[in-house]
């Protein structure tokens, strides 16, 4: 089996700390690795953003903004076994559904409706392939900085109906400080 963090190819077996099945979501062991080595140091600065666990931030409020990032299936270009990432792309949306174990976001992919808001009329590329991205929060310091704080992983996408995406977002409260998944089920 073929395993990428950046452009460095691992052996998951080796980096896993734990997985869920019920949650959807698998915990690597990264902290060997530096951005350089992982290949995804290149001239646009890299690093890795750490999380306080100890203190999570809350869950999204309905109504709130996200943003998210990955690395959809429509920019991505495969030769072979080799896979080019375009870019890795972002997006932002309001909160639909916040509960305890879960996180919703709509994202209106109607051509008609995005021109009327101001958005490029190209084509809406396929999100599919971004499972795993983080998703952020802005979050104002008590100075009055504000910063994206990570507050979940994107653990599933899907097309309810043709106009209509859904992001799936596993909030990071189900990530322990040691790096184990708080699953409910175990």
């Amino acid at each position: 089996m073929l395993f990428h963090i950046g452009n460095a190819q691992v052996e998951p077996e080796e980096l896993l700390t734990d997985e869920s099945e019920y949650l959807d979501l698998a915990v690597f062991d990264v902290s060997e690795y530096t951005p350089e080595n992982l290949g995804i140091g290149g001239e646009i600065p890299t690093n890795f953003k750490e999380v306080d666990l100890e203190t999570p931030p809350d869950v999204p409020a309905e109504g709130s903004y996200v943003m998210f990032g990955g690395y959809p299936k429509g920019r991505r270009r495969a030769e072979g076994r080799n896979v080019e990432w375009a870019s890795f792309n972002t997006g932002g949306a309001r909160v639909d559904q916040s509960t305890g174990r879960n996180v919703v976001c709509r994202l209106l992919t109607d051509k008609d409706v995005m021109e009327r808001a101001g958005f490029p009329s190209g084509p809406i590329p396929e999100l599919g392939g971004i499972s795993g991205g983080p998703v952020l929060q802005e979050r104002a310091t008590e100075s009055g900085i504000i910063i994206p704080e990570i507050i979940g992983f994107i653990y599933e996408h899907g097309n309810e109906e043709a106009e209509l995406d859904l992001l799936m977002i596993r909030p990071i409260t189900y990530l322990n400080p040691d790096g184990t998944l708080n699953d409910p089920n175990r």
